[in-house]
């Protein structure tokens, strides 16, 4: 898995860069309410959304709409992509997902995440008016919601 998922990185990440188009939507469908999925997230279609790979195929890429949506695509392409991710998925179809063992909201709020941020093309996203790449570190850390995080949910 750790091959396939470093192959696949690089790839997507070679064709980000060299001008390709961001998935509108995973091709494998939205996350059904109450499910846990894991794996790589190898798309992000806008702020909001990550696309988890379950295998190999593109068509196994599934989509989960984030409980807390990130302020900007780059906050969330600098904090999730090519990362581990484990999403529960709520009855109304929200995802509270960790990264790499981290809350994503904690880390959509730390100063690396923000820094790194700097670096994320938002050209593919600029019609969604999620794209804040011109923002400064203060602007992005003052839309950040500044009571509680969100995180997976306590075990029933």
């Amino acid at each position: 898995m750790r091959n396939f998922r470093g192959l696949a990185v690089l790839l997507l990440a070679g064709w980000f860069l060299s001008g390709g188009v961001a998935l509108a939507r995973c091709p494998g469908g939205l996350a059904p309410a109450g499910a846990l999925i894991h794996g790589p997230v190898l798309a992000i279609p806008d702020a909001s959304s990550l696309c988890l790979a379950q295998g190999g195929a593109l068509s196994s890429w599934i989509e989960v709409k984030l409980a807390q949506p990130s302020p900007s695509y780059p906050l969330l392409m600098a904090a999730a992509f090519g990362k581990d991710a484990i999403c529960v998925v709520d009855g109304y179809g929200a995802a509270f997902c960790d990264i790499e063992d981290r809350p994503l909201a904690v880390d959509l709020q730390s100063s690396a995440a923000i820094r790194a941020s700097a670096s994320w093309r938002c050209e593919a996203t600029a019609n969604t008016g999620t794209c804040l790449d011109r923002a400064q570190p203060s602007e992005i850390l003052a839309s950040l919601p500044q009571s509680g995080t969100a995180h997976l949910p306590p075990a029933e």
